[in-house]
Protein backbone atom coordinates (compact mmCIF):
# COMPACT_ATOMS: atom_id res chain seq x y z
CA UNK A 1 0.00 0.00 0.00
CA UNK A 2 2.69 2.65 0.60
CA UNK A 3 4.27 1.92 -2.43
CA UNK A 4 0.34 3.10 -4.09
CA UNK A 5 0.69 6.27 -1.51
CA UNK A 6 4.10 7.76 -2.67
CA UNK A 7 2.50 7.35 -6.58
CA UNK A 8 -0.71 9.10 -5.66
CA UNK A 9 1.20 11.57 -3.95
CA UNK A 10 2.98 12.53 -6.66
CA UNK A 11 0.21 13.74 -8.45
CA UNK A 12 -0.73 16.45 -5.36
CA UNK A 13 0.99 20.18 -5.36
CA UNK A 14 3.12 19.00 -2.49
CA UNK A 15 6.91 19.93 -2.01
CA UNK A 16 9.53 17.60 -1.86
CA UNK A 17 10.05 13.80 -2.17
CA UNK A 18 7.90 10.78 -0.05
CA UNK A 19 10.17 9.45 2.86
CA UNK A 20 7.66 8.10 4.82
CA UNK A 21 3.78 6.91 4.97
CA UNK A 22 2.30 6.10 8.43
CA UNK A 23 -1.12 4.39 7.49
CA UNK A 24 -1.57 3.94 11.65
CA UNK A 25 -4.17 7.14 11.51
CA UNK A 26 -7.42 5.20 10.84
CA UNK A 27 -11.29 5.95 10.75
CA UNK A 28 -14.40 3.99 10.17
CA UNK A 29 -15.03 5.39 6.67
CA UNK A 30 -11.88 6.40 4.92
CA UNK A 31 -8.29 4.96 5.34
CA UNK A 32 -6.17 7.89 6.21
CA UNK A 33 -2.13 8.07 5.59
CA UNK A 34 0.31 10.38 6.94
CA UNK A 35 3.18 10.85 4.18
CA UNK A 36 6.46 13.04 4.89
CA UNK A 37 8.38 14.37 2.17
CA UNK A 38 11.81 16.10 2.22
CA UNK A 39 13.65 18.74 0.09
CA UNK A 40 16.60 21.26 0.90
CA UNK A 41 14.59 23.06 3.14
CA UNK A 42 13.53 20.80 5.05
CA UNK A 43 10.67 18.16 6.02
CA UNK A 44 6.92 18.60 5.31
CA UNK A 45 3.93 16.54 6.31
CA UNK A 46 0.32 15.75 4.30
CA UNK A 47 -2.54 14.02 4.76
CA UNK A 48 -3.83 11.63 2.09
CA UNK A 49 -6.95 9.83 2.19
CA UNK A 50 -8.52 7.06 0.17
CA UNK A 51 -12.24 8.03 0.50
CA UNK A 52 -15.19 4.98 0.74
CA UNK A 53 -17.14 5.39 -2.34
CA UNK A 54 -19.63 2.90 -0.69
CA UNK A 55 -20.56 5.37 1.57
CA UNK A 56 -19.72 8.59 -0.53
CA UNK A 57 -20.64 7.58 -4.13
CA UNK A 58 -20.33 11.36 -5.66
CA UNK A 59 -16.55 12.61 -4.25
CA UNK A 60 -16.60 15.24 -6.58
CA UNK A 61 -19.48 16.82 -5.23
CA UNK A 62 -18.34 16.14 -1.66
CA UNK A 63 -15.03 17.67 -2.34
CA UNK A 64 -16.77 20.98 -3.82
CA UNK A 65 -18.85 21.30 -0.71
CA UNK A 66 -15.23 20.88 1.33
CA UNK A 67 -13.76 23.43 -0.80
CA UNK A 68 -16.21 25.70 -0.24
CA UNK A 69 -16.59 25.78 3.12
CA UNK A 70 -12.81 25.29 4.10
CA UNK A 71 -12.08 29.03 1.62
CA UNK A 72 -14.76 30.63 3.74
CA UNK A 73 -13.73 29.84 6.54
CA UNK A 74 -9.93 30.73 5.69
CA UNK A 75 -10.86 33.94 4.53
CA UNK A 76 -12.46 35.06 8.12
CA UNK A 77 -10.00 37.44 9.90
CA UNK A 78 -10.27 35.76 13.22
CA UNK A 79 -9.88 32.30 11.96
CA UNK A 80 -7.44 30.10 14.27
CA UNK A 81 -7.06 26.92 11.87
CA UNK A 82 -9.16 24.80 9.34
CA UNK A 83 -8.18 22.05 6.83
CA UNK A 84 -6.69 23.09 3.59
CA UNK A 85 -6.96 20.88 0.52
CA UNK A 86 -4.26 20.61 -1.79
CA UNK A 87 -4.60 19.99 -5.17
CA UNK A 88 -3.34 17.94 -8.00
CA UNK A 89 -0.94 19.23 -10.89
CA UNK A 90 -3.77 19.64 -12.91
CA UNK A 91 -5.72 21.50 -10.30
CA UNK A 92 -8.32 18.91 -9.32
CA UNK A 93 -9.00 17.58 -5.89
CA UNK A 94 -9.26 14.19 -6.41
CA UNK A 95 -6.56 11.52 -8.16
CA UNK A 96 -8.41 8.29 -9.15
CA UNK A 97 -6.97 5.21 -10.05
CA UNK A 98 -7.91 1.49 -10.34
CA UNK A 99 -6.30 1.62 -6.29
CA UNK A 100 -9.20 4.06 -5.31
CA UNK A 101 -9.93 7.84 -4.96
CA UNK A 102 -7.68 9.77 -3.02
CA UNK A 103 -7.30 13.43 -1.19
CA UNK A 104 -4.79 15.58 0.73
CA UNK A 105 -4.77 17.93 3.15
CA UNK A 106 -1.93 20.01 4.79
CA UNK A 107 -1.24 18.09 7.99
CA UNK A 108 -2.30 20.30 10.82
CA UNK A 109 0.79 20.84 13.28
CA UNK A 110 0.67 21.04 16.49
CA UNK A 111 -2.30 19.52 17.00
CA UNK A 112 -4.22 16.35 18.24
CA UNK A 113 -7.47 15.07 18.90
CA UNK A 114 -8.93 13.14 21.92
CA UNK A 115 -10.76 9.60 21.73
CA UNK A 116 -12.86 10.29 25.09
CA UNK A 117 -13.81 12.83 26.94
CA UNK A 118 -11.32 14.85 29.85
CA UNK A 119 -13.36 16.50 31.82
CA UNK A 120 -15.99 19.28 31.79
CA UNK A 121 -13.47 22.02 30.71
CA UNK A 122 -12.65 20.10 27.70
CA UNK A 123 -16.32 19.35 26.44
CA UNK A 124 -17.24 23.06 26.98
CA UNK A 125 -14.24 23.48 24.28
CA UNK A 126 -15.67 21.24 21.71
CA UNK A 127 -19.35 23.18 22.69
CA UNK A 128 -17.04 26.41 21.82
CA UNK A 129 -15.07 25.18 18.52
CA UNK A 130 -18.57 23.72 16.95
CA UNK A 131 -19.93 27.21 17.83
CA UNK A 132 -17.06 28.88 15.97
CA UNK A 133 -17.41 27.06 12.61
CA UNK A 134 -21.10 27.69 12.44
CA UNK A 135 -20.33 31.53 12.91
CA UNK A 136 -17.46 31.25 10.45
CA UNK A 137 -20.26 30.32 7.89
CA UNK A 138 -23.29 31.13 8.96
CA UNK A 139 -22.86 33.92 6.16
CA UNK A 140 -22.19 31.40 3.49
CA UNK A 141 -24.60 30.94 0.39
CA UNK A 142 -25.65 27.40 2.05
CA UNK A 143 -27.68 26.66 -1.53
CA UNK A 144 -24.07 25.65 -2.79
CA UNK A 145 -23.28 23.18 -0.89
CA UNK A 146 -24.94 19.39 -1.78
CA UNK A 147 -26.46 17.26 0.27
CA UNK A 148 -24.02 14.25 0.43
CA UNK A 149 -26.15 12.56 2.10
CA UNK A 150 -29.94 13.06 1.59
CA UNK A 151 -32.24 13.32 4.49
CA UNK A 152 -29.69 12.67 6.52
CA UNK A 153 -31.40 14.18 9.80
CA UNK A 154 -34.50 14.05 8.73
CA UNK A 155 -36.75 12.80 11.45
CA UNK A 156 -39.70 12.11 9.81
CA UNK A 157 -38.26 9.85 6.66
CA UNK A 158 -36.05 7.94 9.84
CA UNK A 159 -39.60 7.34 11.70
CA UNK A 160 -41.47 6.05 7.99
CA UNK A 161 -38.53 4.08 7.65
CA UNK A 162 -38.60 2.17 11.03
CA UNK A 163 -42.06 1.59 9.90
CA UNK A 164 -41.40 0.22 6.75
CA UNK A 165 -39.18 -2.05 8.67
CA UNK A 166 -41.91 -3.45 10.89
CA UNK A 167 -43.46 -4.78 7.88
CA UNK A 168 -40.60 -6.22 5.62
CA UNK A 169 -38.44 -6.98 8.66
CA UNK A 170 -37.44 -10.23 10.49
CA UNK A 171 -40.71 -11.90 11.96
CA UNK A 172 -38.93 -12.51 14.97
CA UNK A 173 -36.59 -9.50 15.60
CA UNK A 174 -40.19 -7.33 15.10
CA UNK A 175 -42.14 -9.27 17.79
CA UNK A 176 -39.76 -9.44 20.39
CA UNK A 177 -39.07 -5.23 19.90
CA UNK A 178 -42.75 -4.36 20.13
CA UNK A 179 -42.06 -2.14 23.14
CA UNK A 180 -38.94 -0.49 21.74
CA UNK A 181 -41.08 0.26 18.44
CA UNK A 182 -44.10 1.50 20.11
CA UNK A 183 -42.39 3.87 22.64
CA UNK A 184 -40.74 5.48 19.34
CA UNK A 185 -43.48 6.35 17.23
CA UNK A 186 -45.55 7.36 20.17
CA UNK A 187 -43.46 10.05 19.63
CA UNK A 188 -43.74 11.01 16.23
CA UNK A 189 -44.99 14.59 16.55
CA UNK A 190 -42.98 15.67 18.72
CA UNK A 191 -39.37 13.81 17.30
CA UNK A 192 -40.84 15.83 13.63
CA UNK A 193 -40.77 19.48 15.32
CA UNK A 194 -37.28 20.14 13.75
CA UNK A 195 -38.20 19.28 10.21
CA UNK A 196 -41.91 20.82 10.14
CA UNK A 197 -39.66 24.36 11.68
CA UNK A 198 -37.08 23.89 8.86
CA UNK A 199 -40.08 23.14 6.17
CA UNK A 200 -41.97 26.12 7.39
CA UNK A 201 -39.34 28.25 6.96
CA UNK A 202 -39.35 28.81 11.22
CA UNK A 203 -35.83 27.52 11.08
CA UNK A 204 -33.35 28.89 8.96
CA UNK A 205 -30.82 26.67 6.72
CA UNK A 206 -26.92 27.16 7.93
CA UNK A 207 -24.06 24.82 7.03
CA UNK A 208 -23.81 22.01 9.28
CA UNK A 209 -21.08 19.81 9.99
CA UNK A 210 -23.38 16.63 10.54
CA UNK A 211 -20.49 14.35 12.80
CA UNK A 212 -20.48 16.33 15.54
CA UNK A 213 -18.14 13.59 17.88
CA UNK A 214 -15.15 14.37 20.24
CA UNK A 215 -12.77 13.19 18.06
CA UNK A 216 -13.62 15.03 14.89
CA UNK A 217 -12.43 18.11 17.07
CA UNK A 218 -8.50 19.21 16.91
CA UNK A 219 -6.87 20.72 20.21
CA UNK A 220 -3.62 22.73 20.47
CA UNK A 221 -0.71 20.60 21.82
CA UNK A 222 0.21 22.67 24.21
CA UNK A 223 -2.56 25.00 25.46
CA UNK A 224 -5.14 22.24 24.67
CA UNK A 225 -7.57 24.38 23.36
CA UNK A 226 -10.08 23.77 20.55
CA UNK A 227 -8.71 25.15 17.30
CA UNK A 228 -11.19 23.65 14.39
CA UNK A 229 -13.31 20.80 12.75
CA UNK A 230 -11.78 18.07 10.85
CA UNK A 231 -13.65 15.26 9.01
CA UNK A 232 -15.97 17.18 6.93
CA UNK A 233 -17.25 14.85 4.84
CA UNK A 234 -21.08 15.18 5.93
CA UNK A 235 -20.80 18.96 5.72
CA UNK A 236 -24.26 19.75 4.06
CA UNK A 237 -27.31 22.38 4.60
CA UNK A 238 -29.37 21.87 7.78
CA UNK A 239 -30.08 23.44 10.87
CA UNK A 240 -27.25 24.10 13.76
CA UNK A 241 -30.13 22.29 16.19
CA UNK A 242 -28.35 18.91 14.23
CA UNK A 243 -24.64 19.90 15.70
CA UNK A 244 -25.92 20.71 19.33
CA UNK A 245 -28.14 17.92 19.89
CA UNK A 246 -25.98 15.19 18.20
CA UNK A 247 -22.45 16.74 20.07
CA UNK A 248 -24.39 16.41 23.47
CA UNK A 249 -25.97 13.06 22.59
CA UNK A 250 -22.69 11.49 22.96
CA UNK A 251 -20.75 13.91 25.12
CA UNK A 252 -23.42 14.06 27.68
CA UNK A 253 -23.69 10.43 28.01
CA UNK A 254 -22.68 8.57 31.28
CA UNK A 255 -21.87 5.65 28.88
CA UNK A 256 -21.16 4.49 25.39
CA UNK A 257 -23.73 3.93 23.17
CA UNK A 258 -23.54 0.17 23.05
CA UNK A 259 -23.20 -0.22 27.11
CA UNK A 260 -25.38 -2.75 27.94
CA UNK A 261 -26.18 -1.64 31.50
CA UNK A 262 -29.28 0.76 30.54
CA UNK A 263 -29.96 1.55 33.86
CA UNK A 264 -26.98 3.72 34.18
CA UNK A 265 -27.64 5.13 31.15
CA UNK A 266 -28.01 8.73 32.17
CA UNK A 267 -27.41 12.78 30.70
CA UNK A 268 -24.94 14.62 32.92
CA UNK A 269 -25.96 18.03 33.31
CA UNK A 270 -22.64 19.54 34.37
CA UNK A 271 -21.65 18.48 30.76
CA UNK A 272 -24.39 20.05 29.19
CA UNK A 273 -24.15 23.36 31.07
CA UNK A 274 -20.23 23.25 30.14
CA UNK A 275 -20.79 22.37 26.55
CA UNK A 276 -23.75 24.52 26.17
CA UNK A 277 -21.63 27.65 27.67
CA UNK A 278 -18.81 26.80 25.31
CA UNK A 279 -20.89 27.37 22.34
CA UNK A 280 -23.41 29.97 23.24
CA UNK A 281 -20.26 32.06 23.85
CA UNK A 282 -19.38 32.19 20.29
CA UNK A 283 -23.14 31.27 18.98
CA UNK A 284 -25.48 33.68 21.24
CA UNK A 285 -25.54 36.93 18.94
CA UNK A 286 -26.34 35.33 15.97
CA UNK A 287 -28.53 32.64 17.08
CA UNK A 288 -32.40 33.21 16.30
CA UNK A 289 -35.15 32.65 18.65
CA UNK A 290 -36.43 29.51 17.71
CA UNK A 291 -33.21 28.21 17.00
CA UNK A 292 -32.29 29.07 20.98
CA UNK A 293 -35.67 27.94 21.67
CA UNK A 294 -35.01 24.72 20.16
CA UNK A 295 -31.41 24.34 21.35
CA UNK A 296 -32.49 21.69 24.41
CA UNK A 297 -35.19 19.38 22.60
CA UNK A 298 -33.05 18.63 20.32
CA UNK A 299 -31.25 16.51 22.22
CA UNK A 300 -33.79 14.78 22.64
CA UNK A 301 -34.81 14.35 18.82
CA UNK A 302 -31.47 13.42 17.80
CA UNK A 303 -30.99 10.89 20.50
CA UNK A 304 -34.12 9.37 19.77
CA UNK A 305 -33.68 9.77 16.10
CA UNK A 306 -30.38 7.70 16.64
CA UNK A 307 -31.91 4.91 18.49
CA UNK A 308 -34.60 4.46 16.01
CA UNK A 309 -31.70 4.23 13.45
CA UNK A 310 -30.47 1.49 15.55
CA UNK A 311 -33.95 -0.51 16.03
CA UNK A 312 -34.60 -0.32 11.97
CA UNK A 313 -31.10 -1.44 11.10
CA UNK A 314 -31.60 -4.39 13.49
CA UNK A 315 -35.20 -4.99 12.12
CA UNK A 316 -33.90 -5.12 8.62
CA UNK A 317 -31.23 -7.78 9.58
CA UNK A 318 -27.81 -5.41 10.28
CA UNK A 319 -27.38 -3.54 6.71
CA UNK A 320 -25.98 -0.37 7.91
CA UNK A 321 -24.20 -0.59 10.99
CA UNK A 322 -21.00 -2.93 11.51
CA UNK A 323 -22.12 -4.99 14.80
CA UNK A 324 -19.63 -7.19 16.76
CA UNK A 325 -23.04 -9.45 18.01
CA UNK A 326 -26.28 -10.69 16.89
CA UNK A 327 -28.19 -7.67 20.00
CA UNK A 328 -25.57 -4.63 18.80
CA UNK A 329 -27.76 -2.94 16.81
CA UNK A 330 -30.81 -3.61 19.80
CA UNK A 331 -28.72 -2.90 22.71
CA UNK A 332 -27.27 0.32 21.09
CA UNK A 333 -31.29 1.15 20.16
CA UNK A 334 -32.57 0.23 24.10
CA UNK A 335 -29.47 2.86 25.16
CA UNK A 336 -30.50 5.39 22.85
CA UNK A 337 -33.81 5.22 24.62
CA UNK A 338 -32.61 4.99 28.61
CA UNK A 339 -30.26 8.02 27.47
CA UNK A 340 -33.75 9.76 25.31
CA UNK A 341 -35.74 9.22 28.51
CA UNK A 342 -33.34 10.50 30.67
CA UNK A 343 -32.47 13.87 29.05
CA UNK A 344 -36.63 14.08 28.38
CA UNK A 345 -37.21 14.08 32.24
CA UNK A 346 -34.33 16.78 32.65
CA UNK A 347 -35.87 18.93 29.46
CA UNK A 348 -37.52 21.78 31.72
CA UNK A 349 -34.35 22.46 33.56
CA UNK A 350 -32.56 21.85 29.85
CA UNK A 351 -34.71 24.80 29.40
CA UNK A 352 -34.42 26.75 31.69
CA UNK A 353 -30.12 26.19 31.43
CA UNK A 354 -30.26 27.82 28.14
CA UNK A 355 -32.50 30.53 28.72
CA UNK A 356 -30.34 31.69 31.58
CA UNK A 357 -26.98 31.27 29.69
CA UNK A 358 -28.30 33.44 26.68
CA UNK A 359 -29.10 36.13 28.91
CA UNK A 360 -26.31 35.86 30.50
CA UNK A 361 -24.08 36.35 27.61
CA UNK A 362 -26.56 38.86 25.94
CA UNK A 363 -26.24 41.27 28.86
CA UNK A 364 -22.18 40.59 28.74
CA UNK A 365 -21.98 41.61 25.65
CA UNK A 366 -24.20 44.97 26.03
Amino acid sequence: MNTIIKRIAGHFLIKGDVVSVDSHFNGLVNKTFLVRTQDENGCYDYIIQRINTYVFPEPKRLMENIVHVTRHIASKKDHNHTLHVILTKEGKTLVEDESGCYRCYHYLENTRNYQQLQDNRQFKEVGRAIGIFQNHLRDFPVKLLHEVIPHFHNTPKRIRALKKAVKIGQKERVRETKTEINTFLAQKDFLSRIQTALDGGILPYRVTHNDTKLNNVMFDCLTNRALCLIDLDTVMPGTVLFDFGDALRVGASTRAEDDEEFNSVAFDLERFVAFSSGYLLEANDWLSEKEGDMLSESVYIITMECGMRFLTDYLLGDKYFLIRYPQHNLVRAKNQLALASDIWEKLPLMQKIIRSLRVRFKENCN
